[in-house]
């Protein structure tokens, strides 16, 4: 909701229409998580974090504009996305919190 109230809608609408750009601020957020879960083998090989960026702004922001049938709380959201997770990471293991 948060995202659509009538002064982030412009932040809303630019990370729509640029993802890159939206991509590009999260790259250095999550660089340090991606190189300790590389370092602990729990980062599938090949996966960058231009990839995480990438996949983790995509599903934000389908979550938000596409929310589903399923209304989801916080607990349930979060289940969802520990089932989700084995794209990036290796078996049985998944990225720290």
């Amino acid at each position: 909701d948060v995202l659509f109230a009538p002064d982030a809608l412009a932040f809303t609408a630019g990370a729509v229409v640029s993802p890159g750009l939206f991509i590009s601020i999260v790259v250095p957020i999550l660089e340090p998580r991606v190189e300790s879960a590389r370092s602990a083998g729990t980062l599938r090989e090949g996966v960058s974090a231009q990839d995480v960026a990438e996949w983790c702004v995509r599903i934000v922001m389908s979550l938000l504009i596409l929310p589903g049938p399923n209304r989801r709380d916080e607990v349930a959201l979060r289940a969802y996305l520990d089932k989700m997770m084995p794209a990036l990471c290796t078996a049985g293991r998944r990225l720290q919190r």
